[in-house]
């Protein structure tokens, strides 16, 4: 269920295993830590695409089932899910270029775009 790109990250996929192992880490990094909420969003968004439902996140979604706002949530009113997302991916990028710059698989959120990407990183040449 992971998926890939490219530009210096590997074109095999990882396995399930590896991808909630980095989730796992990610969640327990001090970046992320410092924030439940971001934490959580993150959280649902990994599940969701672990469990093939990538294609079910939506801005509604997120806001209702991952950030606990009401059925009335509109999201032409509220911008909470691109604010907060926005807010993940820097956390992300944080993350990705101090403790965990090693990591052989990584998480990555297109601009643009809800559903998450476990990406292999290629080995040192």
């Amino acid at each position: 269920m992971a998926s890939t790109s490219s530009s210096g990250l590997g074109l095999r996929e990882p396995s399930d295993e590896q991808c909630r192992a980095e989730l796992l880490a990610v969640l327990s990094s001090d970046p992320l830590k410092r924030s439940p909420k971001l934490s959580r969003l993150l959280g649902y968004l990994c599940d969701m695409q672990l469990r093939g439902l990538a294609g079910e996140i939506t801005e509604y979604s997120i806001a209702h089932e991952a950030l606990g706002r009401n059925d009335q949530f509109d999201p032409q009113q509220d911008a909470v899910v691109r604010v907060d997302l926005h807010h993940l991916r820097k956390r992300l990028k944080v993350f990705y270029t101090g403790e965990g710059a090693d990591h052989a698989v990584q998480i990555v959120i297109p601009n643009g775009q809800y559903a998450p990407q476990f990406v292999l990183r290629d080995g040192p040449s």
